[in-house]
């Protein structure tokens, strides 16, 4: 994931790791953001490691439960309806909250994963400020208001473990088996992100 060792340094210089040794990058995980695979490691516990680091970076953090974040969710007029890339929303864990002022707040786990961030500024086209808020309530905010796209069954190792999984309805697999063979032929789909 990306920005993972200037993560690790900034938890390191702001006291709330000790070392950015071998054996916490041996912790991290393609599943989980880094802060998330530390905290369920027992370096720290999660809220409070966010909101000393958000002080260490001048960042602002948010809880995505709070009473205030949700009212301000449930009735901005731009919440679900952003036309953006749901499956870079999941993979990079950015959670689009709000406008507030001139800016869109955006909850993020790792403020360093500033390409997805840049990336999401470009497609919306305003400024952005980056708000820590802690993994598992962003992945619930995605849950909600963006789902995956139809093709990301491979973000569903994502979701919280302790989340409900209900499935809607199943395909046959021989319609999928003809539908590929007919698109055989066809050309390749790019997608720049």
């Amino acid at each position: 994931m990306e920005g993972q060792e200037a993560l690790l340094s900034a938890l390191k210089n702001a006291g709330i790791l000790k070392s950015n040794s071998d054996a916490v990058k041996g912790v991290l995980n393609d599943f989980e953001g880094p802060i998330r695979s530390l905290a369920r490691a027992g370096y720290f516990q999660e809220p409070e490691a966010l909101q000393t680091l958000s002080k260490h970076l001048n960042r602002r953090y948010l809880d995505l439960e709070s009473r205030s974040v949700q009212m301000a969710l449930q009735t901005s007029s731009t919440t679900g309806r952003l036309q953006i890339d749901n499956n870079v929303l999941w993979e990079q864990r950015i959670a689009p909250l709000y406008k507030e002022g001139d800016r869109f707040l955006v909850a993020v786990a790792n403020p360093f994963a500033m390409t997805a961030i840049r990336g999401l500024q470009f497609s919306l086209g305003q400024m952005l400020e980056p708000v820590l808020a802690e993994e598992a309530k962003i992945m619930r905010i995605l849950k909600h208001y963006y789902p995956p796209g139809k093709n990301s069954f491979d973000l569903l190792e994502n979701l919280d473990v302790n989340d409900a999984i209900e499935i809607i309805g199943a395909q046959d697999l021989e319609g999928v088996e003809q539908e590929l063979k007919k698109n055989h032929d066809s050309p390749p789909v790019l997608r720049l992100c």
